[in-house]
């Protein structure tokens, strides 16, 4: 009994502190900043240098990864500029391929993978491959994961017989 006293008793302690806390941070906050300074009529732009309109690096991926591009990517994109710089890209799936590259469009906006490709992602996946996906939001990779979670588990048979080649 003088336990569960002692426990109620430190509990309104801790909540009364808290309430206190939370109540100072109002007073420590400043209603006005003290620290603008007046810079009259003139206020100073910075100019912006243009943007290039070619792409201006030259270096190249130097790993020899066998790429597979699933669909091309428009110029002037994050995928193109990679493409360019992969030494070693293709078309179509090979057994060799590390890298696949995806656009987010590819499985975004009603567009699906097929589920004889998610099955190939993911056994691609469990080899050890790589999946890049250019620029994806957070609910479209949310959505590919799951997609091809479930995938691999409504066809696991598949997943994990040989790969018809």
């Amino acid at each position: 009994m003088k336990t569960k006293q002692i426990f109620q008793n430190s509990a309104k302690a801790i909540g009364a502190l808290m309430l206190l806390a939370v109540m100072s941070l109002g007073f420590a906050s400043c209603r006005e900043d003290d620290n603008l300074i007046d810079l009259g009529e003139t206020v100073i732009q910075p100019e912006e240098a243009p943007l290039p309109l070619a792409d201006q690096m030259t270096t190249l991926v130097t790993a020899d990864m066998p790429t597979y591009v699933r669909t091309p990517f428009d110029e002037g994109t994050t995928g193109a500029a990679l493409v360019k710089r992969l030494p070693v890209t293709t078309s179509s799936y090979e057994p060799d391929t590390r890298l696949v590259l995806l656009r987010e469009q590819d499985f975004d906006e009603g567009k699906t993978l097929t589920d004889d490709e998610m099955i190939m992602l993911a056994r691609h996946y469990m080899k050890g491959g790589y999946i890049a996906i250019e620029r994806p939001r957070a609910l479209s990779l949310s959505l590919f994961g799951l997609k091809l979670y479930w995938s691999s588990r409504q066809k696991r048979k598949k997943l994990y017989s040989k790969p018809s080649t």
